[in-house]
């Protein structure tokens, strides 16, 4: 598909372009749901071939356009993308199934574009762990042994060097940038008084050494990570933990 083709706003997403993406005939589409935050989301009811499911969960751009700058200038919608469609099926985590997944980057535009067009969790039968569930001591264990495996997986991978298929994530996670630099000075600006004591004064040497700080991380062996495993970016099938973003 090209970049026209990729939806912007939650009236892009008509039966016809989701049947160009599903690859079957959808005659009919009716929005459930939507809110937006660092991208667009929207869970849709679907009706056509019997080879259809009968909702799905779509990812865009945000809706909100101030939001869609902060987005494209770090790149996070595209990478996203990129992910569910490349690199998904072979992670070995438990992730939301991409029934399609494409992105342009540098549009006439001048901005991103990307969709991704997942497995409803909730139709699947999935549910979304909080700290009161009776399984949570199990649940921590759970996320340790998934992401243990997950890494190693790709530890010290050639893949992410030079020219290798993952060069394209290592720039993110370890080589530009200034380590989030920017948000500790925001939570020193806002939040210093809610924050336990010593906060401050870890959060200045941070903010005075962060550049030192990611090039001695960068020194260090590499490997993929989720990065953002909180528990809202979590899901449970069966037994085993999923993760979300």
């Amino acid at each position: 598909m090209d970049a026209t083709s990729i939806p912007i706003e939650l009236t892009d997403l008509t039966p016809a372009w989701l049947s160009d993406a599903l690859e079957a005939d959808v005659s009919s589409v009716t929005v459930l749901d939507a809110h937006s935050g660092t991208t667009g989301r929207a869970r849709l009811a679907l009706t056509g071939e019997p080879s259809l499911p009968s909702t799905v969960f779509v990812k865009l751009a945000p809706f909100d356009a101030a939001q869609r700058r902060f987005v494209n200038e770090v790149g996070m919608g595209v990478s996203e993308a990129r992910f569910f469609r490349d690199l998904s099926g072979e992670i070995g985590l438990r992730v939301p199934r991409p029934i399609f997944a494409d992105f342009e980057t540098a549009t006439e535009s001048g901005a991103d574009q990307y969709v991704m067009v997942l497995e409803d969790l909730e139709a699947a039968g999935c549910r979304f762990p909080t700290p009161e569930d009776t399984d949570i001591e199990f649940r921590a264990r759970n996320i340790v042994e998934e992401l243990a495996r997950f890494h190693a997986r790709y530890w010290s991978s050639p893949r992410f060097a030079p020219g290798g298929d993952l060069a394209w994530l290592a720039p993110r996670g370890t080589a530009r940038g200034d380590g989030g630099a920017m948000f500790v000075q925001m939570a020193v600006n806002g939040y210093t008084d809610r924050l336990p004591d010593g906060f401050r004064t870890l959060a200045d040497l941070y903010l005075a050494r962060s550049v030192d700080v990611v090039a001695l991380y960068r020194e260090g062996r590499a490997t993929l990570v989720h990065g953002d495993a909180h528990l809202g970016n979590l899901f449970v099938d069966g037994e085993r933990t999923g993760f979300l973003d």
